[in-house]
């Protein structure tokens, strides 16, 4: 996932009400993507991410 200006994720979500589903899961799938690279590089994230990198593990499984 690449910098974007003008404002975070959650920002956008209280700004608009909420995303559709499909732009949801794009979402979702690139901070899976981004946690899954960190974790392959050898740069885990650390205990405040603990329960996404579960999220993350499920989510991996239910796409293979």
């Amino acid at each position: 996932m690449e910098y974007a200006a003008g404002g975070n994720l959650y920002q956008l979500v209280a700004k608009s009400g909420g995303l559709p589903e499909q732009d949801a899961r794009w979402y979702f799938q690139q901070l899976i993507f981004a946690i899954d690279y960190c974790h392959k590089m050898a740069r885990p994230l650390g205990h405040p991410l603990s329960l996404a990198a579960c999220l993350r593990r499920r989510a991996l499984q239910a796409l293979a």
